[in-house]
């Protein structure tokens, strides 16, 4: 053991590291999803071909050897979406930056303009999906409704979402302080676990948020609640305040001189 461990490498031990964490980041993704169920069906399957150099199992592990071939590429069919996944957040590095609605300086204005259009639609009880694209591309979402390219009103915002308008149907998307498009169609949750009254609107704003770091907020038609997602997690019945709250946690631009503000008061702290 002790001259196994001399032959040990700093890049031998970094190799174990990368590949430590990817597997434990595959596990953290498919946990308490029907991924993770297959996953384990798949390791009871194997398990006759672990023990059959020590059992005569012969027909079991001529079987199992045979289809594992064509087992491999099963398996990426079956785990295309936590593959996905994984690759979005490797891709989601602060070298690449972060495009936001941070970026503009009317934020305020912008908030302003987003929480009275949210109030609005929950006292008509007007149904609405507002999804804002932060560091994961939705172009691919953009392209399936209406591009409009337009800023950002409440009056927009109203004429998109009040009936009979053509586009009320589908989310809203709002990319770098503008809608980028409206009426687009969002990807739906597949979760058992959720509350029998949220609908096929909060299951396409969950989902969104599930395969992108996006922020979607949502209107409930029958209601009135307002609600939002964010990292595949769904918050209902959420006041203004939090939704104003959560948009300046989330967008609100950082200039140099409150950075270095904050630093100097942590400087002086005792």
């Amino acid at each position: 053991m002790l001259e196994l461990l001399k032959d040990i490498k700093f890049y031998d031990l970094l190799d174990i590291f990368i590949v430590s964490l990817l597997i434990y980041n595959f596990f953290i993704l498919i946990t308490n999803t029907r991924a993770f169920q297959i996953l384990a069906g798949i390791i009871v399957l194997l398990t006759p071909l672990a023990i059959s150099p020590w059992y005569p199992l012969h027909t079991i592990a001529w079987i199992l050897k045979n289809i594992f071939p064509i087992g491999i590429t099963a398996l990426i069919i079956i785990f295309q979406p936590e593959i996905r996944k994984t690759l979005e957040q490797l891709g989601r590095t602060p070298v690449l930056g972060h495009r936001m609605l941070a970026v503009y300086p009317e934020f305020s204005k912008i908030v302003d303009e987003i929480i009275t259009t949210l109030n609005i639609l929950s006292k008509k009880r007007i149904g609405a999906i507002i999804v804002f694209e932060r560091t994961t591309g939705l172009q691919d979402v953009i392209e399936t409704g209406l591009i409009l390219n337009a800023r950002i009103t409440k009056e927009l915002m109203l004429t998109i979402f009040t009936p009979p308008s053509l586009l009320h149907d589908g989310a809203v998307i709002v990319s770098q302080g503008s809608i980028k498009a409206a009426s687009c169609y969002l990807p739906l949750t597949d979760r058992s676990d959720l509350n029998i009254n949220l609908g096929t609107r909060h299951r396409a704003a969950l989902g969104i948020t599930e395969i992108s770091d996006a922020l979607s907020l949502i209107v409930s038609e029958e209601t009135g609640d307002i609600s939002y997602c964010l990292g595949g997690k769904i918050y209902t019945a959420v006041n203004l305040d939090v939704i104003s709250r959560l948009m300046k946690r989330l967008f609100q631009p950082k200039s140099w001189w409150q950075d270095s503000i904050r630093q100097k008061q942590k400087k002086e702290e005792p």
